[in-house]
């Protein structure tokens, strides 16, 4: 029997135009989005409850995107994440990429490179977006 149960994604982004458009993007598709307050909140969160994918920022305050997954992996938590940074050039991408992250989007971003890179961290099959404007809130 196939679960068809919403997948359960947990977005971890400390600007709040950012985050609230991730979430009403990824809630207009039906995932079932989690927003903890802070990257602690978030490590509690993933002990606690199963989550499907993670999108998590590079840069954020307390611990930041590289901490967070480094966390993750030594919960031998095997959590998919995408990362999104506004520091395309940043040498601590390549940190992310050998711990297995594939999808990286830089900001400013399409939502259909959004919605790919979570369809594929998900394993999911789907049509891709076309025609989208790309992504810029204010103050990114």
């Amino acid at each position: 029997m196939a679960d068809d149960r919403p997948k359960r994604i947990l977005v971890l982004e400390d600007r709040d135009e950012m985050r609230n458009f991730i979430v009403k993007a990824l809630t207009s598709r039906g995932y079932d989005v989690h927003v903890p307050v802070d990257s602690y909140v978030a490590l509690s969160l993933v002990r606690q409850q199963p989550f499907d994918l993670v999108t998590v920022d590079l840069y954020m305050p307390l611990i930041d995107g590289v901490n967070f997954l480094q966390a993750l992996q030594g919960m031998n938590l095997r959590i998919p994440a995408v990362v999104i940074t506004g520091y395309s050039t940043d040498p601590r991408i390549e940190t992310i990429r050998k711990m297995g992250v594939r999808h990286i989007l830089s900001k400013p971003f399409r939502l259909d490179d959004l919605f790919k890179a979570v369809r594929e961290s998900l394993g999911e099959d789907g049509p891709a977006e076309t025609s989208l404007p790309p992504l810029t809130p204010a103050g990114t």
